[in-house]
């Protein structure tokens, strides 16, 4: 945070913070439950700060990293409180998605800032976590989660996962909205080993170009028939490489070059080598597993049409 100006815009905002609810009734509701919506949060603040002179004043902007959200505090007296930018990268580079982050941003910085926590749809805070896990899991898919393989490697895809331990935009919130993906929070219910595997992952899919025709297609045939073997699904491989890569995947947008690489060496039973078929000393069950385990976080969660 930084302060220019007159420093009484200190004594404002803390005049004004202590006068904003620290709840705000979810009025609205999405795919995945209630939340509070950017007018809802807007409306809780703008009495109290305008009451002791001050307004926050939000502006997005697009970049190569994704979307970034920057928040200020002016006070009448000239003083300005200058707040850490936020940056969500979006899951998508079309207008919709953009625009859904730009509010999606607003609204958690805005909340972050004046220490709201958005109302429970119970009012029960308590149980919220458990109320939501029923809510977006039938009973079967949560037995299907439950008996998931464990993953047990702390080094997944042939590096540190710890060194890719990196923010997704809503992965670890506790309150999605229906700006959230489902990709995102079906992410959000991996643990362990299997999380740490996919943040290795997410980080090779931002690495390098994209994957070859071939290559894309020889690493959707080897999920699919990995997932099938384990579940009976036909199309594992557009769940498994969505919550990976954390977009949807598919021929017009595949994975990167360097994670369908990296898939490849760690699934593949055996390889070709100079016309023998020889055992892959690269291929690793904890990846067979973790692939495994993803499919029953998305099929829990529930996925769109698209996979009906």
């Amino acid at each position: 945070m930084i302060v220019t100006g007159d420093a009484k815009v200190f004594a404002a905002f803390v005049k004004a913070r202590g006068e904003i609810s620290a709840t705000v009734t979810k009025d609205a509701r999405g795919n995945y439950g209630k939340y509070a919506t950017l007018a809802a949060l807007t409306e809780a603040t703008a009495a109290p700060m305008a009451k002791y002179g001050c307004a926050l004043v939000q502006e997005a902007s697009v970049g190569e990293t994704g979307v970034t959200i920057e928040t200020w505090l002016v006070h009448e007296s000239g003083g300005i409180m200058q707040f850490s930018p936020l940056t969500l990268p979006p899951v998508q580079r079309t207008p919709q998605a953009i625009g859904s982050a730009i509010t999606y941003g607003r609204r958690y910085a805005l909340a972050a800032i004046c220490g709201i926590a958005p109302e429970d749809d119970d009012g029960d805070a308590a149980t919220h976590a458990r109320g939501r896990q029923e809510r977006t899991q039938p009973p079967a898919a949560q037995q299907r989660a439950r008996n998931a393989p464990p993953v047990q490697s702390e080094e997944v895809l042939g590096m540190d996962a710890a060194a890719f331990n990196r923010m997704v935009p809503g992965a670890n919130d506790s309150n999605p909205s229906e700006d959230t993906p489902w990709y995102v929070i079906a992410r959000d219910k991996l643990t362990n080993g299997v999380a740490k595997f996919a943040d290795a992952a997410l980080g090779y899919h931002r690495d390098g170009g994209p994957a070859s025709a071939k290559q894309y297609q020889y690493l959707v045939g080897l999920l699919d028939s990995t997932i099938k073997q384990a579940t009976g699904s036909d199309d594992g491989h557009k769940r498994v490489l969505a919550v990976l890569c954390q977009a949807e995947i598919g021929s017009n947008n595949p994975p990167s070059k360097t994670l369908a690489s990296k898939m490849l060496d760690k699934v593949l039973t055996h390889k070709l080598v100079n016309g023998e078929k020889i055992e892959n000393s690269d291929y690793d069950q904890s990846v067979v597993d973790a692939c495994v385990t993803i499919y029953r976080a998305a099929e829990a969660v529930g996925t769109p049409a698209l996979f009906a």
